[in-house]
């Protein structure tokens, strides 16, 4: 097991290293965090391309995926709405944003504009 650093991965990062490491992407993931609202995006990613994956094993690998992470509860909050609203990016992509600071760990995304405010892509991930 290699020694490596907490994360904390959104919806388009669970979803981009399903696409690269297949049943390997549990590896990254486990033990790390996601918060929430990823259930939520994930089934609306499912949905979108539901007519170009195979939703069933796509589904599979995500809730094995969620099902070995730590995923922290986000309630309506203030601090993430001001942040969100200062930096104009949506409540969604500000909640992954801030739980990542509030916890010290890296955000993981394929986001360009979470990028830019420090998140990494998968990519990036020694992979």
């Amino acid at each position: 097991e290699r020694n490596k650093m907490s994360l904390l991965f959104d919806a388009s990062s669970v979803f981009e290293l399903i696409k690269v490491k297949g049943a390997d992407a549990l590896h990254y993931v486990k033990g790390n965090y996601t918060i929430s609202l990823v259930h939520y995006e994930l089934g609306n990613v499912l949905w979108k391309y539901r007519n170009k994956i195979n939703v069933e094993l796509v589904f599979n690998a995500i809730s094995k995926l969620l099902s070995e992470m730590n995923v922290i509860h986000v309630n309506i909050d203030k601090e993430i709405l001001n942040e969100a609203i200062k930096h104009n990016i949506t409540y969604y992509d500000m909640a992954y944003l801030l739980t990542s600071k509030r916890l010290n760990v890296k955000l993981v995304t394929e986001d360009k504009m979470l990028i830019e405010l420090g998140g990494i892509k998968v990519s990036q991930l020694n992979i």
